[in-house]
């Protein structure tokens, strides 16, 4: 069976700044940036801890989502993860490690 696409934030440890991605490996993915190996952004801002993600049936309706968060505040980007995660602690980049 094949993953799922997943729209994904990860932030700093002053949780400032954020970085949504679209993955279809979330484990491969925050391992790279983790290691330095990503986005130059997320490099130059040390953000690679996983705070939220969520599935999606479809690459153009996963890429739909990450354009949708990449245009709000960082204010909505912080109610959005408090609601799946409310104290924005680093999440298990494994979907099949997440308590529902």
């Amino acid at each position: 069976m094949q993953q799922p696409y997943l729209t994904y934030l990860l932030t700093n440890a002053e949780r400032d700044a954020f970085y949504a991605g679209v993955s279809r490996d979330l484990e491969f993915t925050v391992m790279a940036h983790k290691r330095g190996f990503a986005d130059s952004f997320t490099k130059t801002h040390d953000i690679f801890q996983l705070v939220w993600w969520r599935p999606h049936n479809s690459l153009i309706s996963a890429l739909h989502d990450k354009g949708k968060i990449n245009s709000m505040s960082l204010r909505r980007i912080t109610g959005l993860i408090e609601r799946d995660n409310p104290e924005l602690r680093e999440l298990s980049p494994s979907p099949a490690d997440q308590v529902a």
